[in-house]
């Protein structure tokens, strides 16, 4: 579609949201997360740049850039809450969509 339109075209985005319905990919607001960020059993990991991260990002979240994100897995529980994100969405989809085919089984994406 790049050649037609830009990766981020709104058209697209509709086409990611749909599909991670049909997925059953879960999602997790902002209000959702703060109330549970205090909890030390949900895990949070901000897949932007680290230069991205440095300049602000969520309490208790670790930055691990979505390149980084496999290698980084092994050293995860799979059973425990995972909550993934970017400043947009689609390179915590991403994340989200790696997480699950690793066989994680609780894994969120910021909406």
């Amino acid at each position: 579609m790049p050649a037609f339109s830009t990766t981020k075209d709104p058209v697209l985005y509709t086409g990611m949201i749909a599909s991670n319905i049909k997925k059953e990919r879960k999602l997790i607001t902002p209000e959702k997360l703060l109330e549970r960020i205090d909890d030390s059993s949900i895990h949070v990991i901000d897949v932007r740049s680290n230069k991205q991260f440095e300049q602000s990002h969520v309490k208790s979240a670790i930055n691990v850039p979505l390149q980084d994100l496999g290698n980084y897995a092994k050293q995860l529980d799979k059973t425990q809450p995972i909550v993934t994100y970017c400043n947009k969405g689609t390179t915590g989809n991403a994340a989200q969509n790696v997480l699950i085919n690793l066989g994680f089984e609780k894994v969120y994406n910021l909406s």
